[in-house]
Parts: structure tokens; C-alpha cells; sequence
């Protein structure tokens, strides 16, 4: 009896050979850019990996802290999470620059925040720092209007012109001696290349087979 499980079933050539070709996956399939979203607190949904924070103790989980001067709305914020840290180089305990790192894969990457626009309770000045692979890359300064609202999604740094592999990423509040800055860290978006999964073919040529066919995914044929 034939065996049923087989992906294949040929019927017997009386004259001539089956040739069966695998066409391996081809090496020019065009990859295409794909963009990956960080939440602050979810883990990247392709690596898994999270963002460390530091000093241990200095950064507030905003949505949590009913203790935080900053109360931006939740529901305007990505995934109702963020991140809040001041650094103040008068305050015993906020005398500290924060760091917020994680590494990712791709050639391009943007880091969005919250801003509040008041000066007082809290006071919304920025000063922040980001850096690519150790080195720094960019700058985000704010001086607030005086206003009570806040300004969300607000991209802080913008950088389209990486080397497409691995980098490390760090975010830095504050700079040593220097002006108090809060800092409300939302998410990054970064992108990357990605080749689509191919087709992967399986040919049947014959002389005097009854059919001839391509199928994908080695997906079963059945013969009358």
C-alpha cells in the first residue's frame, strides 16, 4: 500500500525518470524596513530585551507614582506607561544623572517623550542626553512656557543615519553641575531590515508523468 503520509505522490514512469528539483530559497528575495516599537516598561516584542535604569531607586514608574509632581493623562500616553525622573543637582537623592539603556538591531532610531510645560510643580526644564554605541549623538533642551499642560508623543531625538546592526542605546537626564531636568521617557521606535520569508518550491519535471506542477510549502498532491 502507498504510503499516504507522503508529501509527494508520483504515479510509476513507464519510460523515463522523474526528476525532482528543491529550489532552495532564493538569495535575492528584496528585504524590506520594518519598524519596532519599545514601550519603557514592555519588553521589545522581537528580542524580548528591557531597558535598564539607573541608579537603582531614581527613576519612577509615572503611571504609579501617585507621589510624582508630573500627572500627564495615561490614556494619551503609549501603552498608559512612562518613566519619570528629575535630576537636580540641590536635591540630596535627585543629585544624580539617570540612565535608561537597552540595545537593539537596525539603522535607524527615535525616542519620544511626554513634556510638561509648567516651571513650577514641577519644574519642566530638560537637559537630556542620548548616545549611540557610548558615544554621544544628541541633545534635547526644553524651557518650559509656564503652562499646566503637557505635550505628548513628542519626539526627543531623531537619528536616521546609523550603520544598519547592532547598537547599544542610552538616554542620560541631566548633566553633572548642571540645570534641574525632568524627564517623562515614553518609547522608542527603531528600524530594521527584514527579508520576507520565501516560498520555498518544490518542481515536479517528467516525460510521462500525468502532471507537472509548482507547489509551495511542499503542500500534498494527490493523484487519481
Amino acid at each position: 500500500m502507498p504510503n499516504r503520509s507522503a508529501h509527494l505522490l508520483l504515479p510509476r514512469a513507464k519510460s523515463s525518470t522523474a526528476l525532482l528539483l528543491l529550489l532552495l530559497p532564493s538569495l535575492f528575495v528584496e528585504a524590506v524596513s520594518v519598524n519596532v516599537t519599545v514601550d519603557d516598561t514592555i519588553p521589545d516584542p522581537v528580542t524580548g530585551a528591557t531597558f535598564t535604569y539607573a541608579p537603582t531607586g531614581r527613576w519612577n514608574v509615572g503611571n504609579n507614582c501617585t507621589g510624582c509632581l508630573a500627572q500627564p493623562d495615561p490614556s494619551l500616553v503609549y501603552d498608559g506607561t512612562w518613566h519619570d525622573a528629575t535630576y537636580s543637582r540641590t536635591e540630596i537623592g535627585k543629585d544624580e544623572t539617570q540612565t535608561a539603556q537597552i540595545s537593539f538591531n537596525g539603522y535607524a532610531l527615535y525616542v519620544y517623550g511626554i513634556v510638561s510645560q509648567s516651571t513650577i510643580s514641577p519644574n519642566s526644564t530638560a537637559d537630556i542626553s542620548f548616545y549611540i554605541d557610548g558615544e554621544l549623538s544628541g541633545v534635547f533642551t526644553y524651557t518650559p512656557p509656564g503652562e499646566s499642560s503637557y505635550l505628548y508623543n513628542v519626539c526627543l531625538y531623531a537619528n536616521d543615519s546609523l550603520s544598519a546592526g547592532s547598537h547599544s542605546f542610552m538616554l542620560q537626564n541631566g548633566v553633572a553641575g548642571g540645570i534641574t531636568s525632568l524627564v517623562l521617557f515614553d518609547y522608542i521606535i527603531y528600524t530594521q531590515d527584514r527579508r520576507p520569508e520565501p516560498d520555498t518550491y518544490l518542481i515536479v519535471n517528467c516525460s510521462s508523468c500525468h502532471i507537472c506542477n509548482s507547489i509551495s510549502h511542499f503542500r500534498r498532491l494527490t493523484f487519481a
